[in-house]
């Protein structure tokens, strides 16, 4: 693992070559943050099954995610997808055949740069993340590059995990939102989404629709610090929010279309 700490805040993240053990298909090599742990606080993030058990899929800390729209590489019956951050993976993506190696960079003692590129017959994608530690602000920055000659599409998602607060309030948005019928969530006059009962075990979803329309400050619940706030500087195609018994996450996904030679770039930063 990685570290990068000032006088307050540790963040931990992923080795992303010598860390496979604790990947899998689902979430990206590269920048995947593991653990924040406060000097005085201990740890903030927690995660579906934490702190008794770890598994790949479920994850923990800050992971972030390309594998809603695995790409076909033109291999006749190969039963294989590229997952971008990832590499080659089944096409239920139950198993990763091929990790892609990445180039993992410190520099000045509070930043951790890591590059990929993935290269099949017939595509060549970059992907390049940065993770910064400032006093108690984490920045996380992602380049993706079509450097082949077809265009192709991608979606990409953080998947912060917070620790459950005794207060039923969740998180608040800067943009309006609403809540679908039937999930167990509701919004209250001050504007967070509250519980409207325990979340269960094995999770609860609702996708949230919303008017955001130039990127959104997200205002989370944390038993420890009372707040953590998120801003991201795109408007989220899809809002979901998901949570169990041991955590609470929300998860604006970001979707791009690249064209040969073209490269995107955005960033989400977290202030603890």
């Amino acid at each position: 693992m990685i570290e990068i700490a000032n006088e307050e805040l540790t963040v931990t993240l992923l080795d992303a070559n010598r860390d496979r053990h604790l990947m899998g298909a689902r979430y990206c090599a590269g920048g995947y943050i593991f653990q924040i742990e406060d000097a005085r606080l201990g740890p903030l993030l927690s995660g579906p099954t934490y702190p008794e058990a770890f598994d790949w899929f479920n994850g923990q800390g800050i992971p972030d995610s390309f594998a809603a729209t695995p790409l076909h590489p033109r291999r006749g019956d190969d039963p294989s997808v590229l997952v971008l951050g990832v590499g080659l993976c089944r096409r239920d993506l139950s198993q990763v055949i091929r990790f892609d190696e990445w180039t993992v960079e410190s520099r000045g003692g509070n930043t951790v740069i890591n590059a990929v590129t993935h290269r099949t017959d017939d595509m060549e994608i970059r992907i390049s993340r940065t993770v910064v530690l400032l006093e108690r602000t984490v920045i996380s920055s992602t380049t993706v590059t079509n450097s082949g000659d077809d265009q192709f599409t991608f979606t990409w998602f953080p998947h912060p995990f917070f620790p459950p607060t005794p207060s039923a309030e969740l998180v608040c948005f800067s943009a309006s939102v609403s809540i679908p019928e039937g999930a167990p969530f509701e919004l209250k006059e001050n504007g967070f989404i509250s519980r409207s009962r325990e979340l269960s075990g094995e999770g609860d979803y609702a996708a949230l629709a919303h008017e955001s329309v130039r990127g959104m400050t997200i205002m989370q619940r944390h038993p420890q610090l009372g707040l953590v706030a998120a801003q991201i500087d795109f408007v989220p195609s899809l809002l979901p929010i998901w949570g169990n018994d041991r955590t609470f996450s929300w998860e604006p996904h970001h979707d791009r279309s690249l064209a040969a030679g073209e490269s995107s770039s955005w960033e989400i930063s977290y202030h603890f």
